[in-house]
């Protein structure tokens, strides 16, 4: 089931490594123990573990549309040198919205929306510099 998730996009493979170590925790030592919490999968499966913790992958566009709105304003001394040529920092833009969705966004995605607003502003920038 794991491996179906992780393959549906709907876990990310960090969150899938997280959890594992507890999914493999002996069946009837579900609780806490050295500071993890484990669980007892005779009683609950991966599904359930992944939607009671909020660990599913973020797919929806609107969402990461949102993130990535929030961290290009939040940078935009990055988003000019960006403008100005400086294509290296997309890298910036695509760790910044990985951590502002703590892990959760599809890297794919958020790949494609970034770059997709940066080109946009990156358009409009050169629109009104030639007017």
């Amino acid at each position: 089931e794991l491996i179906y998730l992780i393959q549906s996009n709907k876990l990310s493979g960090r969150v899938a490594k997280d959890l594992l170590p507890e999914l493999l925790a002996p069946a009837g030592k579900g609780g806490r123990e050295n500071d993890q919490i484990t669980v007892d999968l005779t009683k609950t499966n991966i599904s359930t573990i992944i939607q009671e913790r909020n660990l599913e992958m973020i797919n929806d566009e609107q969402i990461i549309s949102d993130m990535v709105g929030k961290v290009i304003d939040s940078n935009q001394d990055k988003v000019q040198q960006y403008i100005n040529g400086k294509t290296k920092l997309l890298g910036f833009f695509l760790g910044a919205v990985i951590k502002e969705s703590n892990g959760r966004a599809e890297p794919n995605k958020v790949n494609e929306v970034t770059v997709g607003m940066l080109n946009r502003l990156a358009d409009e920038n050169q629109a009104m510099a030639t007017k």
